[in-house]
């Protein structure tokens, strides 16, 4: 799987989030002309919810931000992306409860009692996945690294500035050591 530039992922959903409060403009202009009730009554719902919608968005993006980073500065993704995920099942539980009030349905009183429920169960599965995701990409990089290939050799030897992929084996050596130096210190 290869990896997102930081500049792609900002500059994608900073522009996903001004078509949204452009939409959002043009919806509520055009209200004016509309004299619709369930038109009104969609744009009242999504002018309640939009401040949500857009710290959502800018949660998922700093989540996105940190995940796109190597380790250990990758860590804080799933706590963001959990956030997010949380933010994102209660604006869908407000959907449901906005269609319930429309179309007097009565889903509302299914979900209502267990919203916290699903708000804390959402919050662990995503960050327990997220945590998952970043060992599992940490354990197939350090699998991949053992391989020695010639050309990435090579490769390393001609490259004269450091990445960031340097960095951290550079950081998640120097933290090795210290643990080592630790241990060794506490079995004397």
């Amino acid at each position: 799987m290869r990896r997102k530039s930081l500049s792609w992922i900002v500059i994608s959903k900073i522009m996903g989030l001004m078509v949204f409060l452009l939409m959002l403009f043009l919806v509520n202009f055009f209200n004016k002309y509309i004299e619709n009730p369930i038109y009104s009554n969609i744009v009242a719902f999504i002018n309640r919810n939009a401040v949500l919608l857009v710290v959502m968005s800018l949660v998922f993006l700093v989540g996105e931000v940190f995940n796109a980073l190597f380790f250990p500065f990758n860590l804080p993704a799933p706590i963001f992306n959990s956030v997010a995920a949380v933010m994102l099942v209660k604006f869908m539980l407000r959907m449901f409860s906005f269609i319930d009030q429309v179309m007097e349905l009565g889903i509302t009183d299914i979900f209502a009692p267990a919203a916290t429920l699903i708000y804390t169960l959402i919050f662990f599965i995503v960050i327990i996945a997220g945590y998952v995701s970043i060992f599992h990409r940490l354990l197939r990089h350090t699998r991949s690294k053992e391989k020695p290939v010639k050309t990435t050799v090579r490769r390393t030897r001609e490259k004269k500035a450091k990445d960031w992929e340097d960095i951290g084996n550079e950081f998640r050596g120097t933290i090795s050591d210290i643990l080592a130096h630790i241990r060794d210190s506490i079995n004397k």
